[in-house]
């Protein structure tokens, strides 16, 4: 099964709002029922999406959806991972824990967990997106290297996206000033990569993008941009004292 790429609090947090905005902006009867955590937002817009909601309502909402949905597989690993943890340290038996997640043997079990480590090790992106603290490269992470190798690429998806900012409301310009801030400054760290996907998001939410045909150039500068955030997220940050 394939890895989807993580999902950074600021991202879940701007999907989240996002919806909110929308559903008040067409005046959705139900919004009140609509929550903030990720679990309980995806149940209402899976209750709450008829045909009285206009079709960029529930497009937009679809893609800040996969957004939430991504952030819960990860939650989910998380969660299988601290489950493992907390039975052998109770002393289980390895068949125990395997028998609910369908692993029928020990040796399964205790790999499962090993690639959960692996997968999790640095499992929770929330890097300080700010100008400033953008600005200072860390040289000793593989992923400020991988980002170095691939400059042309990281600054042809910013480009590609700047193109159509003017696609973005007035009020949901605030990822794509920063997006141009680093692109200006030729400027780029991990945390680039954040904001290239929350500038990704909205404008991917966009009532005029939605509207568009998957082949319009909006939609091939986005899956540019995702395919890049892809790759990247494949990438182990390096530990500062040098273990990777």
């Amino acid at each position: 099964m394939r890895t989807p790429p993580r999902v950074t609090r600021q991202e879940l947090e701007a999907a989240v709002q996002r919806i909110h905005s929308r559903r008040s902006k067409v005046d959705d009867q139900n919004r009140e029922l609509l929550g903030n955590d990720p679990a309980s937002t995806l149940d209402y817009l899976r209750k709450y999406t008829d045909r009285d909601i206009p079709s960029w309502v529930r497009q937009a909402d679809v893609a800040d959806c996969l957004i939430l949905h991504v952030w819960t597989w990860w939650e989910d690993r998380r969660r299988e991972r601290a489950l493992l943890r907390a039975g052998l340290r109770e002393g289980m038996f390895l068949s125990q824990l395997g028998a609910p997640l369908g692993i029928s043997s020990r040796q399964g079990v205790r790999d499962a967990l090993d690639r959960l480590e692996a997968l999790l090790e640095y499992d929770r992106p929330d890097e300080k997106i700010t100008r400033d603290a953008r600005r200072v490269k860390q040289s000793s992470d593989a992923r400020q290297a991988w980002i170095d190798d691939n400059l042309d690429e990281v600054r042809t998806a910013a480009a590609r996206l700047l193109a159509y900012s003017n696609m973005v409301t007035d009020e949901d310009t605030e990822w794509f000033e920063e997006l141009q801030a680093d692109y200006e400054a030729d400027a780029w760290t991990p945390a680039s990569l954040t904001v290239l996907g929350l500038a990704s998001g909205e404008l991917r939410a966009s009532p005029v993008v939605c509207e568009l045909d998957e082949q319009h150039a909006v939609h091939r500068a986005l899956r540019y941009a995702d395919g890049l955030r892809s790759a990247f997220s494949t990438i182990r940050k390096t530990n500062p004292n040098g273990a990777g």
